[in-house]
């Protein structure tokens, strides 16, 4: 019986983030790898071109935002070139989200893109990369504009309506349409107190795409950042949420759940599907007993990667699955009131 209501518990978990995923979550916060001025976190991000991209200073703030705050900022500019990557489980069909606040110091009147999505695995050529999200500036190198662009399509730009050494909330969305090749890209861009808990019907920039593009071969699964070419901006990029819903992305707590700090999380497993070991990031706000189990799908306890008191702070724990069969299992991470649940796919 009691085995029979965990199995229930974590299928519910399960059936709750079916509606609500937090795909990836990155605050540049790992104490080991993202201090001032080192290298970007190479455990999750990876390099597929040029040189290092740095993390700079205090992480950016935007009230309200769960990410605001928290850890570093990465550094794109003003000299350099390099490219990371960092995947997330393929999604096939509905909308993905990346919310990432935006601080620019400059851009040029051309123009360049610094962030765009992949498919996983990552493809950094013309057919791998789904949407790339730009930004300009004026004569005067006080004004910028944001911009999008689809595939090998062109690019479309905001009005020049924003400041530079100003931090805004990005949500750059692209819709997939797993039937024929019409996905589309389309971003919104928002100024502080503002935070709409839900998407507003009219976003900076209406859907962008390009029909001729082969633009579903598996769907968006990786993210990456840019810097690079003469026409490259200087920008500081912080609080980067992928989510498959609008209120997972701006909102510290989904659904019926109680309000829990922003500094408790556990993101999803990478990589998702794996074999035969995976890692597991996590994010605890005070100090405390920490457990992390792995359940299988008839709800039993199959292996404990973590049963130790911790101090506050972000945590990397690798579980190897070497041992056990192909299949669905579970992932739950506990400390004092806080409980979180991934579901991760083993397949050999």
């Amino acid at each position: 019986m009691k085995k029979g209501l965990l199995l229930f518990a974590l299928v519910l978990g399960c059936m709750s983030m079916s509606f609500s995923q937090l795909l990836l979550v990155d605050n540049f916060d790992d104490p080991v790898y993202n201090t001032v001025g080192a290298e970007l976190d190479t455990t999750y991000w990876k390099n597929h071109s040029g040189t290092a991209v740095a993390t700079i200073g205090d992480g950016l703030t935007y009230a309200g935002y769960p990410g605001s705050g928290i850890g570093n900022s990465v550094q794109v500019g003003p000299a350099g070139s390099s490219d990371y990557n960092r995947t997330f489980t393929a999604q096939t069909s509905g909308n993905v989200y990346s919310f990432l606040m935006v601080n620019v110091s400059a851009a040029t009147a051309s123009g360049d893109y610094f962030f765009h999505y992949s498919s996983n695995p990552f493809n950094g050529g013309t057919t791998g990369i789904r949407g790339r999200l730009f930004v300009k500036g004026n004569a005067t190198a006080d004004s910028i504009a944001f911009g999008i662009s689809f595939g090998s399509g062109g690019t479309v730009f905001t009005e020049m309506a924003y400041l530079v050494n100003t931090t805004y909330l990005l949500a750059f969305k692209i819709a997939v349409n797993p039937e024929a090749s019409d996905d589309s890209v389309s971003l919104y861009v928002f100024t502080a107190p503002d935070l709409p808990t839900s998407e507003p019907a009219i976003p900076a920039i209406s859907p962008v795409g390009l029909a001729s593009t082969n633009d579903n071969d598996g769907g968006p699964g990786a993210i990456a950042i840019r810097q690079g070419g003469s026409n490259q901006p200087t920008l500081r990029l912080d609080g980067i949420r992928v989510t498959t819903d609008w209120s997972t992305g701006v909102l510290t707590s989904v659904g019926s759940h109680d309000a829990r700090p922003s500094s408790y999380a556990l993101e999803q497993n990478f990589p998702n599907p794996f074999n035969p070991s995976t890692n597991f990031r996590y994010q605890i706000g005070n100090a405390g007993f920490v457990s992390m189990k792995i359940y299988n799908v008839l709800g039993q306890e199959v292996s404990t990667p973590v049963n130790e008191y911790k101090e506050a702070g972000s945590y990397n724990t690798t579980w190897s699955a070497a041992g056990f069969n192909s299949g669905i299992y579970f992932c739950k991470l506990q400390t004092g009131l806080f409980s979180e649940t991934k579901k991760m796919i083993l397949i050999k």
